[in-house]
């Protein structure tokens, strides 16, 4: 369908094309004749062709853009010329007249025949927006912060009734999993009443999990083996912990451990305590007290060790 532009250029190019010549004469009649409808004379003609001259400039150019048909009366041949501007003449230069040439036949019609034009449209550029959808965009998950493993090791001493003991304690741990080893060597009077002495050692291996961690503190849970060798038996069972530290001023955190030993002997061991950091070192003190019972697997006879005091020790940690 044209576009509005396209149609005033077309509008414009008819009007400048088909616009009416300068000349006189009327619509559908030539310059020359008169309201009968008859050719001019002689004298008339030489009117015709002053008055052409004075117009040829603006006709000569019109008119030949047009074919003309010369329709005869009745009877008579058709024959197409060529048509011939005003003041100018047809016939080598003379001007016809009645008195020669060809005599007039009739009246004659003329036909006016457009020749083809063609008028290039215009085109009209106008510019077409589409909304488009928003373009993905690729996030990437900021990746968890790594943790560096720590490692924690300490040495304590423990004052008991009956004896003493000495700990050496070893854990390497990530920020929920880890390992961690104990080993205990007690020193105790013997219990028939003489001068000598009876040493049992105590030995862990558990595998570590915090499912509490944060800025304050921590919560461990244990699972692993232990070991007790005492002079005439050693006993290897399954071993449970539980340990904990809790921030509570500044650098001086508050610490408690639990271990159980079910079977195939008895096993308790408690302690709690606090402890104090200062950089890679950390000194701790308080209680332990700790349970050791053979369930009578050695002579049938049950012996049981309930031991408890103070204990004290120093500790790094990276």
């Amino acid at each position: 369908m044209p576009t509005l532009k396209q149609m005033l250029c077309a509008a414009v190019a008819a009007g400048c094309f088909f616009s009416p010549a300068p000349a006189g004469a009327r619509f559908g009649k030539s310059g020359g004749s008169g309201s009968s409808g008859s050719r001019p004379s002689g004298g008339s003609g030489a009117r015709a062709s002053g008055g052409a001259s004075a117009s040829g400039s603006h006709a000569s150019g019109r008119f030949t853009e047009w074919r003309v048909r010369e329709h005869r009366s009745s009877g008579e041949q058709q024959r197409v010329h060529d048509a011939t501007p005003v003041g100018q003449e047809s016939n080598g230069g003379s001007t016809p007249d009645n008195g020669g040439g060809r005599p007039d036949r009739g009246p004659r019609r003329t036909i006016i025949v457009p020749t083809p034009a063609w008028i290039p449209p215009h085109g009209i550029y106008a510019s077409h927006y589409r909304q488009s959808g928003p373009y993905p965009v690729e996030t990437e998950e900021p990746d968890e912060p790594s943790h560096p493993v720590m490692v924690r090791m300490g040495v304590e001493g423990n004052r008991l009734k009956d004896g003493k003991t000495m700990s050496f304690n070893l854990g390497i741990e990530e920020r929920r999993w880890g390992v961690a080893t104990r080993l205990t060597a007690l020193t105790l009077h013997a219990d028939d009443g003489s001068d000598e002495t009876d040493h049992i050692q105590l030995v862990e291996a558990h595998v570590t999990l915090a499912p509490l961690v944060g800025e304050h503190g921590r919560l461990r849970l244990e699972a692993g083996v232990a070991a007790a060798r005492a002079p005439d038996v050693t006993f290897v069972g399954p071993s449970m912990a539980v340990s904990f530290e809790r921030c509570l001023i500044g650098a001086m955190d508050l610490e408690g451990r639990l271990q159980w030993v079910p079977m195939p002997h008895l096993q308790l061991d408690g302690q709690a305590g606090l402890a104090v950091h200062m950089g890679v070192m950390t000194v701790r003190a308080g209680w332990r007290g700790l349970l050791l019972d053979d369930r009578g697997l050695v002579d049938g006879v049950v012996h049981r060790d309930t031991l408890g005091g103070p204990f004290a020790g120093v500790g790094l940690n990276f």
